[in-house]
């Protein structure tokens, strides 16, 4: 199988990448996973044109009994073919807190930056940390004569550790075929983290303007029985998000605002139970069609004037408790109409947004307008 890659080139196969790294055997080493699908997993996404693999064997961590595997996300050929620089993938590293260590990571002595090595800090992938490492021609990284067409030219690749359920859950998903993507919306009933990603303008009342790229991931809903009464249980889920916002107010610093993200399910379904106050674009606000789960909210901030802040979105453990057990409640929440980003509600009984955008649509949650914004991929029931 070959990973997906944006480059023209593609991807070596994970066969030539074993040999290119030294590990060619009987038995594979590694397993190429779809590099978008890795971002949700991940505190930013991961820059366009890598190629995923991920090692085959589960390790224990010195100080824990979770087990994870590694995966190396490799980026060939850089400035060509559309394919980011390595002042790109810098860029990038800065954005998510790395370090500049220096290049030979296995020195005895002190290191000295030199602007090849990056140290990406634990909480990039939960794990210990991993890191941004250029590769050169003639360098260790790679045996050359493998894949000359591949490793003759600069290059890049980005390492680190995850657990071993979620490159489980990747692995299964990715499928290593252009023609064939994977589907977010289907993906939680398949058992699978369903990943969410989006950009939006935003404009408040003031006339401050903002850029605002959300990345994310939502895990499948499981029964939890113990906490709730016969008859009832415990929807029990786990979401995590990151944000990334940009000052386009020219010469000012300019305020963050608060957004949340939501998954909207169908007001008919067991589910919801014909509970909810959402309704579609251009419908009374007593005439909702979905009920929502928030999944994550972004406190508001301020971000200085020509600056970019890069953010986690408060998200985590969920809990929805009073569900009929006798019910088709789970199956319906692991199956989600769509994933928004919301925003500009003024609270109580109000006809107009505090927040407006170029994208998605202002409708009534309850009383109230609020703007909403499907992310990229997702259906947009809300809005069309």
């Amino acid at each position: 199988m070959t990973p997906v890659v944006a480059a023209a080139l593609g991807c070596p196969s994970v066969e030539d990448y074993d040999i290119a790294t030294g590990v060619g055997g009987d038995e594979l080493s590694h397993v190429s996973v779809d590099v978008p699908l890795l971002s949700g997993y991940v505190a930013a996404a991961l820059p366009d044109g890598g190629c995923g693999y991920a090692e085959v064997e589960a390790s224990q961590s010195d100080s824990s009994e979770n087990m994870s595997r590694r995966v190396n996300v490799a980026y060939f050929n850089l400035g060509e073919n559309g394919q980011p620089t390595f002042d790109d993938l810098r860029d990038w590293a800065g954005t998510v807190g790395a370090s500049d260590l220096g290049e030979d990571v296995d020195a005895g002595g002190p290191l000295q930056p030199d602007g090849t090595f990056f140290n990406l800090p634990s909480d990039f992938s939960g794990w210990t940390p991993g890191w941004l490492e250029q590769t050169e021609r003639g360098d260790a990284t790679y045996q050359q004569s493998a894949i000359p067409e591949y490793t003759d030219r600069p290059g890049a690749v980005v390492s680190f550790l995850l657990g071993e359920s979620d490159v489980d859950a990747v692995e299964l998903a990715s499928t290593g075929d252009e023609d064939a993507d994977y589907d977010p919306v289907t993906a939680m009933a398949s058992g699978l983290d369903a990943t969410f990603a989006g950009s939006f303008d935003v404009t408040d009342l003031d006339g401050y303007t903002l850029d605002i790229e959300v990345s994310g991931s939502l895990s499948p809903f499981t029964s939890e029985l113990a906490n709730s009464k016969p008859g009832q249980f415990e929807a029990l889920g786990y979401a995590s998000a990151s944000s990334f916002a940009t000052n386009t107010t020219e010469g000012r610093d300019a305020p963050i605002p608060e957004f949340s993200l939501v998954a909207i399910y169908d007001i008919n379904s067991d589910f919801c139970g014909g509970d909810g106050y959402l309704s579609r674009a251009g419908d009374s606000w007593q005439d909702p069609s979905f009920c929502q789960v928030g999944i994550g909210i972004h406190r508001p901030g301020t971000v200085s004037a020509g600056s970019q802040t890069d953010e986690e979105i408060g998200a985590g453990d969920l809990t929805i408790g009073g569900l009929d057990e006798n019910s088709n409640a789970l199956a319906e929440m692991n199956a989600p109409l769509s994933i928004y980003a919301t925003f500009g509600s003024e609270g109580g009984i109000s006809t107009n947004t505090t927040l407006t955008s170029s994208s998605g649509c202002q409708t009534s949650a309850g009383s109230g307008a609020v703007w909403y914004v499907p992310m990229d991929g997702w259906p947009d029931p809300v809005c069309s």
